[in-house]
Parts: C-alpha cells; sequence; structure tokens
C-alpha cells in the first residue's frame, strides 16, 4: 500500500511540474484557439445571416390611415428582421431604387384605403430591380405570400356578403364583413400560436455560447493531457522489476495514471464552471450554475476523457514523440467534430469519422450536465463508451503482459 501511495505521489508530481511549466504556453494557445473559433464562428453567422433591405414607402399626404397601417405592419418582428421602411413621395422612391440606395418600392395610390374600405381593390404597386439578389428575392417571396393571404381573406368576406345578400342575415352586409375581416386579422396576427414551434440548430440545444464555452473547455481539457505524456514514457527494464517485485504490475499502474489524470481534468474542468459561475453571478446573467450532481457527473465526464487519452497513450510510442501524435489525433478529432469548421464545408467522408471519435459525445453530455440537462440515457450512453475506451486500452496491457 505504501509503495501504491508512493507512486501515486510521484505521478501527481510529474504531473503538477509538467502542467506549471506549459501553463502559460496553454493559456495563450487557449486564447489564441478562442479567437480562431471566434472569428470562424462570427464569419459563418455572418455569411448565413439575412441582411435586411431598404424599401421606400410612398404614401399620399391624404393617406392618415393607410400611413398608420404602415407603421403597425413595419414595427412587426416578422417584418423588422426582412426590411425597414422609409416614407417619401414616389418620385424620390424610384430616384433612389435607381440609384441603389433603396432595394425596394412600394407605391401606394391615392383613396388606397376609402378603396379597400367600400370594397374596391386598388393596387398598390411594388417595384423590384431587375436581377434581384437574394434578400430582395426573399422579400418578393413574402410579399407575393402576404398577398395571397390577403385574397384568402377576402374570399371569405365576399364569400359570406353574397351569402347575407341572398338568403338573408339578421346582420347587414357591412358588418358581416367587417365581422370576418376581424377575425381573420385576428387569426393572421396569432398565426404563430398554430404551429408547434420547434428549433433546428446546428448546436442542438444549446444556445451559440453555451455550445462554444463546453467546446472551449473540452479543448483546453484536451491541452493539458498533452502533458500527461510523461505518465506514459518507457521506464527501464530493473525499474519495472522493482515495481513488481512490490506487487505494482501493469494494471495497477495503468490504474493509478487514470486515477490521476482523472482528477486533474475533474480540478481543470470544476475550476473552468466555478469561475464562470461566479463571474455569470456577478454579471447577473444566470449563465451557469453548478450543483452537487453537476459536479459528480462532470467526474464521470472526466474519466471517460481519461479513458481516451490512456487509450491513446497505451498505443503511441512512450517517449517525447507521444505528445507530437496526441496533438495530431487530438486536432483531428476537433476538425471532424465540426466545431472549428462546419461539416458542410469539409468533405462528406468527414462526418461519420467525427460520430465515431468521442469529442461531440462529451461536448454533448457536457451541455446536458451544464445547460440542458442530463438523463440516466445520457450517462448510460457515456459510460459504454467509457468502457469501450478502457477494455481497448486493457488489450494493450494485456499483450505487454
Amino acid at each position: 500500500m505504501n509503495v501504491f501511495l508512493t507512486l501515486l505521489r510521484i505521478q501527481y508530481k510529474k504531473c503538477f511540474v509538467t502542467l506549471s511549466k506549459s501553463l502559460a504556453g496553454l493559456l495563450a494557445a487557449l486564447l489564441l484557439l478562442t479567437g480562431g473559433v471566434a472569428a470562424v464562428s462570427y464569419t459563418v453567422m455572418q455569411s448565413q445571416a439575412f441582411a435586411q433591405i431598404k424599401v421606400a414607402v410612398s404614401i399620399p399626404e391624404g393617406e392618415k390611415q393607410t400611413r398608420q397601417i404602415a407603421q403597425f405592419v413595419s414595427a412587426m418582428k416578422s417584418v423588422q428582421s426582412i426590411c425597414r421602411f422609409e416614407y417619401m413621395d414616389e418620385e424620390n422612391a424610384l430616384e433612389e431604387m435607381q440609384s441603389g440606395e433603396v432595394q425596394a418600392a412600394i407605391v401606394i395610390p391615392e383613396s388606397f384605403y376609402d378603396d379597400i374600405d367600400s370594397g374596391v381593390n386598388t393596387p398598390a404597386t411594388v417595384y423590384l430591380p431587375e436581377n434581384p439578389s437574394l434578400n430582395i428575392q426573399i422579400f418578393a417571396e413574402l410579399v407575393t405570400n402576404g398577398v395571397k393571404m390577403l385574397q384568402t381573406g377576402e374570399a371569405v368576406t365576399y364569400a359570406n356578403i353574397l351569402e347575407v345578400k341572398e338568403h338573408g342575415a339578421e346582420y347587414g352586409s357591412g358588418k358581416v364583413a367587417n365581422m370576418i375581416a376581424t377575425c381573420y386579422m385576428e387569426a393572421i396576427l396569432s398565426r404563430g400560436s398554430l404551429f408547434e414551434q420547434e428549433i433546428c440548430s446546428s448546436t442542438g440545444e444549446m444556445d451559440l455560447y453555451q455550445f462554444y464555452f463546453c467546446s472551449l473547455a473540452l479543448m483546453l481539457m484536451l491541452a493539458c493531457s498533452l502533458n500527461f505524456a510523461v505518465l506514459y514514457y518507457k521506464r527501464s527494464n530493473t525499474v519495472e522489476q522493482q515495481l513488481r517485485v512490490y506487487g505494482v504490475g501493469n494494471a495497477q499502474q495503468a490504474f493509478i495514471r487514470i486515477l490521476v489524470i482523472t482528477s486533474i481534468l475533474w480540478v481543470i474542468a470544476m475550476g473552468i464552471c466555478m469561475i464562470t459561475a461566479v463571474f455569470s453571478e456577478t454579471q447577473g446573467n444566470g449563465f451557469l450554475i453548478l450543483d452537487g450532481t453537476g459536479c459528480a457527473e462532470l467526474a464521470l465526464l472526466c474519466l471517460s476523457v481519461s479513458g481516451f487519452i490512456h487509450l491513446c497513450y497505451q498505443y503511441l510510442p512512450g517517449n517525447s514523440h507521444s505528445v507530437v501524435w496526441f496533438l495530431i489525433i487530438s486536432l483531428i478529432m476537433i476538425l471532424c467534430s465540426g466545431i472549428l469548421l462546419p461539416l458542410s464545408y469539409l468533405p462528406k467522408w468527414i462526418q461519420p469519422v467525427g460520430a465515431v471519435l468521442p469529442f461531440n459525445l462529451w461536448e454533448d453530455f457536457m451541455g446536458r450536465v451544464l445547460f440542458t440537462g442530463c438523463s440516466t440515457a445520457h450517462v448510460i450512453r457515456l459510460l459504454v463508451y467509457t468502457a469501450v475506451e478502457f477494455g481497448i486500452g486493457a488489450l494493450a496491457i494485456w499483450k505487454r503482459s
């Protein structure tokens, strides 16, 4: 037992010495990696974001009701995400559209509101460029869909008015039309409640900040794992024989290494989470709240990561070159996970490779532990994967024995 504890203390000492020497480099690498991930994600998000277009709206001076309706429509969030209205006369609207200052123009004719109120469908004119960009095409498509929805409402109103005129009713046709139009507007303005809200996101149930927090935390843990190569450097035959004399064989040495790696990774993970939790508490945003169950589940995550590290180093040369090889393996795993670059930008064969490697599994588990909630099924899945890692690592120990 004394030999076991002494060897455990020596292994901890090795790790702390190497970690202290490489701490500055790890922090610098983390800052560079954070900046790179932020730059790539910002570029990708901007390339996929819908750019708001400017729309010139020409409304005659006397059309107060029409202007109120236009202001009401422009205040809707769904409209604000697509375009921004700028009010001007028809001549200026067409001139600015030709010069490219606005991307579309809507011209409202005289007595537009009165005509519609009296049942005359006076059309408004929408001007679009000859070769519209994608944003303008989407705007035009949405305008077309809006017109079709209004036509549907008008058809219902006119059909009911015709029914009233032919067969008679308790109310006049004007009151029936107003009632149907009001019901239609109430339905169309709350149309979001008619659909089941499902969010399809590449980050799963996490938002973008939670996703990249888990990614950076795991990448820092992998960066620190480069220092664990010292635990697997080959000893001389004399030292190995002496350890066996004291009852410390390959299996016991593997257990000590896994214990050391898991505990250090858990301290690193807890440090990251506690610093983030304190910072989020001072900012009052509630980004991260850590409880006792989360601490235990993070220990399970660190055990899985240590199993992967142990597996890799068991099959690596056992010298200084092991660090380089483990760095290459980690970079390949991160690249195939789709964090630095979306998988759609990479060759198709990378996606199944990323599904086999454990980084996405760790990230999903960490996100569920810290943010979205972790179920028993996710714990079992991680335990199964961890058991596979230790099983493959045990084959190397058995072969060496």
